[in-house]
């Protein structure tokens, strides 16, 4: 049996990829290029439900600008839009609607006449004072409903991030299990082959041996996404792409818990690639993320899961403070999670791209909770904790600074309680003073401070 693939979908996959990385330039151009639009919200799908039946119409509006959505869907929504709107009173911006809208002046006074003259005419009866119209149900609850359903089942339909990441990681696992990838070495993706040609250059450059403290080697040979130490240094955690979570004891190597299989049937693990993980202060918790959205926090010595949230996108960073949980998304959302009230308390909008690293910085100035996260649309930002305000810290208006470059994470410098070490998706290292606001890169190749 032969599975058919469309190239349109191919495409899809990519533009999806370019669209999550922030390489929107690239995002156009391939649109332009081979006429396939990847018609996907600048929101998540839930929020474009909300607005929709909670009557948010000019949020609505401009959520669903830019997208590719059917005659009859388009004809349908602005009809409605405009009754509830004369049903609200405001008759003026009902009969503009009539006059101006595209959807309605357009496709449906030339494509159904009668149902165009029937609208216009619903309208001065109810600016007249009828509240009793034959020719509309005027049920606007269940007709905002139908039109939701509508929306995500045959316009937008919820699209998983990261898919294109997803099936390579699942056809790598396919060519391990029929033993053409062997376990353990490090393969070069683009030319299908081990990479021990790009391993052997890269040992002749370097300039130091270092000697291998501890070797770990899971037993299914999995390749490990992420993994970290605890605050204790005593274990390390790790995260496979089959979804498993396994502790080992760093100074014997052997592994000393798998918390997948702790739990019972009743609570969903993580079913897709584990792409972060985080430990609270004192190491009682354990937060994992998977890119189906999902982030587990674990009770991290007893091996018990205690909360579940599901996230609308890929979670990327992840912070403990207290009974709090940051989450930096891969929508450029930072969504602040309550461990006791297992719910959503804030979202933080301000990124374009990924969210890859949440800090807290101490500010004993004027005592104030204050956040900087790092992105890769190449921006870091702080944050005010209660108002959700924030400012562009560094950008690509600072020295040396190149705005494409993916900012990975924020280091605190260690003797300096006002720098920071940047490291991005480039040659260079930015080191920024906090007190000066100043920014310098360091070169590999001059190996001086540049301003």
């Amino acid at each position: 049996m032969s599975i058919q693939i469309a190239a349109s979908d191919v495409i899809k996959l990519i533009l999806q990829f370019l669209k999550e990385n922030g390489l929107t330039e690239s995002f156009q151009v391939l649109q332009n290029e081979t006429g396939v639009t990847y018609n996907a919200p600048k929101v998540p799908t839930s929020q474009l439900v909300s607005a929709l039946l909670e009557g948010n119409w000019k949020e609505l509006l401009l959520y669903l600008s830019g997208l590719e959505l059917s005659p009859s869907f388009l004809m349908d929504l602005f009809e409605h839009i405009t009754l509830e709107l004369a049903l609200d009173g405001d008759y003026h911006s009902a009969k503009l609607m009539i006059e101006k809208s595209f959807p309605l002046e357009n496709l449906l006074r030339n494509n159904e006449p009668d149902r165009y003259v029937r609208l216009e005419r619903t309208i001065l009866l109810l600016e007249s004072g009828a509240r009793e119209v034959d020719s509309f149900p005027l049920n606007t609850l269940e007709r905002r409903q139908q039109l939701s359903r509508r929306l995500l089942e045959e316009q937008v339909p919820p699209i998983p991030s990261g898919q294109l990441l997803g099936l390579i990681g699942q056809a790598m696992k396919y060519q391990y299990t029929q033993g053409l990838i062997s376990p353990g070495i490090e393969f070069d993706l683009f030319r299908g082959q081990p990479h021990t040609s790009c391993m052997k250059r890269r040992d002749e450059r370097e300039l130091c041996q270092f000697d291998c403290i501890q070797r770990i080697q899971t037993d299914s040979g999995t390749n490990i996404p992420c993994g970290m130490f605890s605050k204790d240094g005593q274990s390390f955690v790790t995260g496979s792409l089959d979804g498993f979570i396994e502790v080992w004891d760093f100074l014997s190597g052997k592994l000393r818990l798998d918390l997948s299989y702790q739990v019972t049937e009743e609570f969903m693990m993580h079913e897709t690639s584990i792409c972060c993980l985080e430990f609270s202060e004192n190491s009682q918790l354990l937060a994992s993320g998977s890119i189906d959205g999902q982030v587990i926090v674990w009770n991290f010595q007893q091996g018990k899961i205690i909360r579940r949230f599901v996230l609308p996108c890929q979670p990327c960073c992840l912070c403990f403070k207290e009974n709090e949980l940051w989450v930096g998304c891969s929508d450029g959302v930072i969504r602040l999670l309550g461990l006791k009230s297992g719910r959503i308390l804030k979202e933080y909008v301000g990124h374009t791209s990924f969210v890859n690293h949440i800090l807290y910085w101490d500010n004993n100035d004027n005592k104030e909770e204050l956040m900087m996260s790092a992105s890769s649309d190449g921006t870091i930002r702080m944050w005010k904790r209660e108002d959700g305000d924030n400012k562009v810290i560094m950008n690509g208006s600072r020295g040396g600074w190149n705005p494409s470059w993916s900012i990975q994470m924020v280091v605190p410098c260690q003797q300096d309680s006002y720098g920071l070490i940047v490291p991005c998706a480039s040659n260079r290292i930015a080191i920024w003073n906090r007190k000066e606001e100043k920014v310098c890169t360091i070169s590999p190749v001059s190996s001086i401070l540049l301003p």
